[in-house]
């Protein structure tokens, strides 16, 4: 392979890039996406701020029952969940 890259998998490249395991790569990934998804759901003002809470969230099935976990919560551990 030439050029800028030089990892063929991607877990060469967290390993390299990132120094994590692919694994916890993956965590942090679909974390990020369900805080994604939440942004679309309206008048859900506060979205999770911690990948562990975005994590809980995954089991969940829809982002409406998302929206209303996250909204529930809300102000027991702070302003930003």
């Amino acid at each position: 392979m030439s050029g800028r890259y030089s990892h063929v998998t991607f877990e060469e490249y967290v390993e390299q890039r990132w120094d994590m395991a692919d694994s916890r790569a993956r965590q942090l990934i679909l974390a990020a996406n369900v805080t994604d998804e939440l942004k679309s759901v309206k008048n859900l003002t506060v979205l999770p701020s911690r990948e562990s809470h975005a994590k809980e969230l995954l089991h969940l099935e829809s982002d409406n029952d998302r929206a209303a976990v996250s909204s529930s919560t809300r102000g027991r551990e702070g302003p930003n969940l």
